[in-house]
């Protein structure tokens, strides 16, 4: 009877040092899942009016092209907007604001961990006229010294690469570099 005792007091400080590690693993992984890679963009901008003016209130709708979900959001007192957590993809910016007309930006491409900006002049007149926009292929990024790229998949495939290595995917982003150690 002692000796059943004694096994499954064993088993249970056994148990008990094989759950105490395993927490402790898991403590120390939890910095790395915090410092995970970002897959999203952010969208921005400021509304002005004719006169170059700040519009605050006017309403401003994020309409994902590809699933056609919406975010809404208003103008702050600066005339300024944000939506800091978009999904990847192809949007449309509306813009309204009582007697202005509506602002459309179509063709608004959000790329990884960049800020698009999309700056609204409102135009005088009824609010069921429109003034549309096309979205510029170029989108030049003012706010920060940050440097990143898309790298498409036919680029992955058609790229060569030396010995296999992802990394050199990198080389032909302008501002980037590898880190390498130097040889002795």
């Amino acid at each position: 009877m002692k000796t059943q005792t004694n096994k499954e007091n064993a088993a249970s400080g056994l148990f008990s040092a094989v759950a105490g590690m395993l927490v402790a693993f898991l403590l120390l992984l939890s910095p790395l899942a915090s410092n995970a890679q970002n897959y999203a963009g952010s969208v921005r901008g400021t509304v002005t009016d004719p006169a170059g003016a700040a519009v605050p209130g006017a309403e401003v709708t994020l309409r994902d092209v590809g699933t056609n979900s919406t975010s809404h959001t208003k103008t702050t007192e600066q005339g300024e907007y944000a939506f800091p957590v978009v999904n990847v993809g192809v949007y449309e910016v509306t813009v309204k604001h009582g007697s202005f007309k509506e602002f459309i930006a179509k063709e608004v491409e959000v790329h990884v961990s960049t800020v698009t900006e999309v700056n609204a002049k409102l135009e005088l007149g009824s609010s069921s006229e429109v003034v549309s926009v096309e979205a510029s292929d170029i989108q030049v990024q003012t706010t920060s010294a940050e440097v990143g790229a898309v790298i498409e998949g036919t680029q992955v495939r058609e790229l060569p690469l030396n010995g296999r290595n992802f990394m050199a995917l990198t080389l032909p982003i302008v501002g980037t570099s590898t880190k390498t150690t130097p040889t002795s």
